[in-house]
Order: C-alpha cells, then structure tokens, then sequence
C-alpha cells in the first residue's frame, strides 16, 4: 500500500472508494499541478502563438493522438493530412500533438515518416516530451480522442473535435466521458467547414464545467503536493509559497534540409473590380497535398514555390518562384521565359519580375507574406489585364484579413 494515493478530483476518491476501500485513509484530493501550470501560462499566449510560427488572423487547430489502435491515429491515420489538404493556409496552422509511447513504442523514425509529407505541407509536430502545453495554450481548436491532451484543452476553454473516441473504454463517470458525450465528432461534411462551425458554436462556458468536473481544488495542487511530501519526509515546508510556473514555449520538430522553408502553395484568386479600385481574395493551400496529375492546373489556380524547393517537379510546374532575401542559395529554374519571380525583401517589399514587362515594386503595410501581393498580381495579367490598368487602389483578402497595397514600377 502506497503512503499518499494523490488525486485529481473528488469524483475520483468515490471511485476508490469502491475499488479498494482500505486505500482511503490514504488518499489526498490534491489537484492537477499539470492544469494550474496551463492556466498560469494563459497570459503568455501570445509568446506561445509566435514561437510557433501564426501569422495574424490564423488560426491553430492542434491535433492530439493518444496510442493504441482506437486511438484517433489508429483509426483514422489519414485524417492530418486530409485535414491540411482542407483548410487554407493563411487562415489555419495545423499542429500534431502524438504520444510519447507512439514515438517511442514505433520509434521517432517512423513517427517523422508518417508525417512527412504533412510537415512538406506546413504541418508543425510538437516534441514528445516538451510542447504540447504551449501548443493548447496557443490553439483556437483541439481535434483529439480519449487522450488526457484532448481534456486539458476542453478544460482550458478550447473547442474540441472528436477525431475518435472509444466511449466504452472510458469510465462513464468521468469528466472526459461527459466531453465526449456532448462534443462532437468529425463526419462527412467538408473538414474546413467542421472547423470553422466547432470555433463559431463554441459555449465559452464549457472550459470552466469541464475543468471543476476533472480538477479540485484549482491553483493549489503545488502548495498541497508540497506539504504532504514534505511531511513524507519529516521536514518542515518552505516559509515561501508554492510556485506555479508557466510551461515553456513549444519548439517545434525541425524541418529536415531538404524540405523547402516554405511549402509549395496553390493560389486561386478572385479579383472584383469597381471604378479606380480592385479588389483581390487570395485562398492558398498545400501543393504537396493535391494532386497535381491533371495539368495544366485551372485556369484561375496557379502554384507558387519557394526559392529553395527542392522537387524538381514542383519547380517544373511553378507559376511563382518566390525569392526571399534570408536564403543563402538561388537555385535557377532552368532559365524559364514564362517565369514569375517574386523577390521578397526584409523590408516586407515585393519586387515582381513578368516576363517581358518589367518590374513592379509591391508593398503593404501588414506583416503578410510578400507573395501573397505576386499572386493577386499575377492573376491580375492571366485575366488579360495590362499592369498599366492597375487601379489607384488596390486591396487584398486573405482569409479573416484585409489590406490595402501599391504597386509601381521600377527599373531593375
């Protein structure tokens, strides 16, 4: 028998009540030390957000897997990448949350192969070990299954989306087995859709009956744990309080060499015009995630790679090769005459390159991403619009966002 059997919750000590009765003299109601440190890192959001990567106006859907073949990896292995196939770059980053006993029970190898060509396509994977506190804090959705991840969400306030969940490998009386009876589950309909209607109809009130349904005594579990081990020991505690430290931010999983800093992109744009101004909406999704068998690619759909993309046939079909000023190589594209070139600056310019009709000098005052400004420039002359009718003002869509941004010309 134990010397202190430590609990979450109340709702746990009736449970062993009945399953072993002679323990409870030894039980201590202590709280979750894990939680109280999610919600001291709650004001640090924004750090969290930036360490991995969200531009404004994204969104961050963290996907968590626990392990075992009900797991929602175990049974529906497909559904990352089907999931960032689905949702628009500009709007979503998708983060994967997998168990350390699937990384270790199949090795880290495997797991980075699962998910190549997810992370080809902008997936973020969190660590093993150290990250995924940081990435709910951060998130605005959590997809997952019976995994304890997927309650500390809920618990945090955030949306939740079953991927999978096994109701009757959980006991009834838990505070996850009510999540997963009022939560929904992932069907048929469209998953961009699924998500956005999980963020939209979210009850805010739902993080706080979830977490007093799975943690006691809240921001005190410390300040508990430490007496009773203490008192183990025959020692006096420490005059100075508990502290409750925020967790650190997530460093995600580095991108292997050979992966292209930034991933191949799919463009469609859809330009309204209006006297002396034009108005562009730019979606954008993962090429590597599409299927690009069927060429040419629509006529309103061009693809826009990464100066440093390595597969060459990505840069065969590329529309768009975009040239960052931090690259150290400029591979060449095997001096193609209907080449665009996008060449982003530090200074948030773009300088576009059209064959045969020189230079023009883009800019906005959003913290975007300069190619963003080629492709509505681009679908602007595939339109059959000379660049000399360019209106005065100019104005650019993507996704939740909308900016205003000139374009001039300019000698080399």
């Amino acid at each position: 028998m134990p010397s202190v059997v430590i609990l979450s919750h109340q709702e746990q000590l009736e449970r062993l009540g009945e399953e072993c009765p002679e323990a409870l003299g030894r039980a201590v109601v202590a709280g979750d030390v894990c939680f109280d440190r999610l919600v001291a890192s709650l004001p640090w959001r924004e750090d969290y957000r930036a360490a991995l990567g969200l531009r404004p106006g994204q969104r961050l859907v963290v996907v968590s897997s626990t392990w075992g073949p009900r797991s929602l990896l175990g049974e529906d292995p497909g559904l990352i990448a089907r999931l960032i196939a689905d949702l628009p770059v500009d709007e979503y980053l998708v983060a994967a949350v997998v168990h350390p006993n699937v990384w270790h029970g199949h090795s880290p190898w495997q797991v980075r192969a699962w998910l190549a060509d997810c992370r080809r396509a902008g997936l973020v994977v969190v660590p093993p070990r150290e990250g995924w506190r940081a990435a709910l804090v951060a998130s605005d959705l959590v997809i997952g299954d019976h995994g304890s991840v997927t309650l500390y969400g809920a618990a945090l306030g955030r949306p939740v989306l079953f991927g999978s969940f096994p109701a009757d490998a959980v006991d009834p009386r838990t505070a996850l087995a009510e999540l997963g009876r009022h939560a929904a589950v992932i069907g048929d309909r469209p998953l961009a859709e699924q998500v956005d209607s999980a963020i939209a109809e979210h009850d805010p009130r739902t993080g706080a009956r979830v977490a007093d349904g799975a943690f006691a005594v809240q921001g005190r579990a410390a300040e508990i744990l430490r007496a009773h081990l203490y008192r183990l020991m025959r020692l006096d505690p420490p005059a100075a309080w508990a502290r409750t430290s925020p967790v650190p931010p997530c460093g995600p999983e580095p991108r292997p060499w050979a992966d292209a800093e930034q991933p191949a992109l799919l463009a469609t744009v859809t330009i309204t015009r209006s006297p002396g101004r034009a108005d562009f909406v730019v979606e954008r999704f993962p090429a590597e995630l599409a299927d690009l068998r069927a060429a040419p690619l629509r006529a309103n759909r061009h693809l826009v790679v990464d100066g440093t993309e390595t597969d060459h046939r990505l840069r065969g079909l590329a529309d768009i090769v975009v040239q960052r000023a931090e690259a150290h190589s400029r591979p060449a594209f095997d001096d193609r005459d209907d080449l665009v070139v996008a060449e982003a600056r530090r200074d948030g310019e773009c300088r576009l390159r059209l064959p045969g009709d020189g230079v023009l000098r883009l800019r906005a005052d959003a913290a975007i991403d300069p190619s963003v400004l080629a492709s509505a420039i681009y679908a602007w002359v595939a339109e059959g619009h000379p660049i000399a009718a360019l209106p005065a003002t100019l104005s650019t869509r993507l996704g939740r966002v909308e900016f205003p941004f000139t374009g001039e010309r300019v000698s080399g």
